[in-house]
């Protein structure tokens, strides 16, 4: 039963669950390949998870960040930011934590602002960064239209409600 899909009750329904074994074996294996095949091989495990109908491997779309090492981080970035320049539909929350670390203000702050309507969680960093700026106006400027964009206040962060 150890380090395969498993169905939690057999008889009764149909849900099924990963293990952590087989997405640690997805991502070490990944891990290993050279750069370029390691991008492409990430690129269609999500793309194939996204596809799907059902949440089976969800978890290891979660787990984006760990395919990459150190060393790939500065093609990523390039790779990322250069998709999102393009206007081309991209999960920018998932690529902005993993690079975070290697991102300039610059590109910190031009990633949030692609990506703040998105997610709550991208918003409240927008905010932030121009809160850390000293830059009031822009925050509000933003959280108006990410409002504007949410009807519903429950997505943002207590802090800005």
């Amino acid at each position: 039963d150890e380090g395969y899909l498993y169905s939690e009750n057999y008889y009764e329904g149909d849900d099924y669950f990963e293990s952590d074994d087989f997405n640690d074996y997805v991502i070490d294996f990944a891990k290993t390949l050279p750069q370029e095949t390691k991008f492409y091989f990430v690129k269609q495990v999500r793309k194939c998870i996204g596809e799907m109908s059902y949440s089976t491997f969800h978890d290891i779309d979660e787990r984006f960040g760990e395919f990459f090492g150190n060393d790939d981080l500065p093609t990523l970035k390039e790779e990322f930011l250069s998709t999102l320049k393009k206007d081309k539909d991209t999960d920018v929350e998932k690529h902005y934590q993993t690079l975070l670390p290697v991102f300039s203000e610059q590109e910190k702050e031009f990633v949030l602002k692609k990506g703040y309507k998105q997610s709550s969680f991208l918003a409240t960093e927008l905010f932030d960064f121009y809160k850390k700026q000293n830059q009031p106006a822009e925050a509000l400027k933003y959280l108006q239209k990410y409002l504007k964009h949410h009807t519903d206040r429950d997505y943002m962060h207590p802090h800005y409600v």
